[in-house]
Parts: C-alpha cells; sequence; structure tokens
C-alpha cells in the first residue's frame, strides 16, 4: 500500500507484511505529519519493541547546502539560529532555536534541552554536543569548521541528518 502526500514532494511507502517476516521489518502502525519547512516526520511503532517509536524523517527540496559536518542522529529541524560563542549567552536561547556554537561541555545542557537542533564547529562522532544530542533525541551536525562564522542569529535554516552520516544546514 503506498502513501502519497500529495501537499508536497514527499513519498512514503507503508508495507502490509505477514506474520512470518522479520519482526524488524513489521510496521504496525504509521503516523504522518507534515511542517512547512519540507520537513515529513514519519512515526512508525514496531510491533516487538514495546512502546518504542521508531521516528524517520525525509527532507526533500534541498537547496545547496550551506555547511556540511558529521550528522548525529537521522532527523531534522528548522528554526531560527541562534548563535552563541560563550557559554555564559546560554540563557537566551529559545526554545524552537538551533543552537550553534564552536562546542558544548556540560554547562550548555540546559540550551540544548531547549534546541530543536545543535551545530557546532568542533566535534566528532563522540563529542559532548553528539552524546547529549542523541540522548535529548536532538538533530546535531558537528564538525563544520566555520557554522558560527557562516551563520547568522535570527536567520531561518533546516539542518538535516536523514541523509546518512553526513548532516547539511
Amino acid at each position: 500500500m503506498e502513501l502519497l502526500v500529495t501537499c508536497s514532494s514527499f513519498k512514503l511507502v507503508q508495507r502490509q507484511v505477514s506474520d512470518k517476516e522479520q519482526v524488524e521489518t513489521d510496521m504496525h502502525c504509521c503516523e504522518v505529519s507534515l511542517t512547512r519547512h519540507n520537513i515529513c516526520h514519519v512515526h512508525t511503532v514496531r510491533s516487538a519493541q514495546k512502546a518504542n517509536l521508531l521516528k524517520q524523517t525525509h527532507v526533500t527540496g534541498h537547496n545547496p547546502p550551506v555547511i556540511e559536518g558529521s550528522a548525529i542522529g537521522s532527523d531534522a529541524a528548522s528554526g531560527r539560529v541562534r548563535v552563541i560563542r560563550d557559554v555564559s549567552e546560554v540563557s537566551t536561547i529559545k526554545p524552537g532555536e538551533i543552537l550553534v556554537a564552536d562546542m558544548t561541555d556540560p554547562d550548555w545542557v540546559p540550551g540544548l534541552r531547549i534546541a530543536a537542533g545543535v551545530i557546532t564547529n568542533r566535534g566528532g562522532r563522540t563529542c559532548h554536543a553528539a552524546i547529549v544530542s542523541r540522548e535529548l533525541g536532538v538533530p546535531c551536525i558537528v564538525g563544520t569548521k566555520d557554522a558560527t562564522e557562516k551563520l547568522q542569529t535570527g536567520d531561518i535554516y533546516t539542518i538535516d541528518c536523514s541523509k546518512g552520516s553526513t548532516g547539511f544546514v
């Protein structure tokens, strides 16, 4: 069975499965939600995993990327960018904004909790921003080298970590 979302160029496939198939591929139910920034969230509940939710995000209509880095997670987020150069400014971030910083440490956690996404100049898959973002379920792009220079507070961007190991802004 195909589910076509016609208000954007999204195409989602939900297939029916038999009882004998691998449980890992069994999509028991599917809920689709769209945002105004070309992000389609597909929520699927796997029958063998009680109370667990598998979230798949598909982003279409990319402009050429402004910045690339290592993707953490497989989600995407859109929002206004908040460039923070010092931890003393972390209280200025508003819910739904994308936090952009050189790097983070435990003092940054209050800002990471309310951010829609995180972008850092430095770091890799095991840096603080990556670990905390994974725990919070927030999309994160690390190791961009120059995000704090290229992005400006107030601009609206989409960060996309749904395309594999490279994240795009």
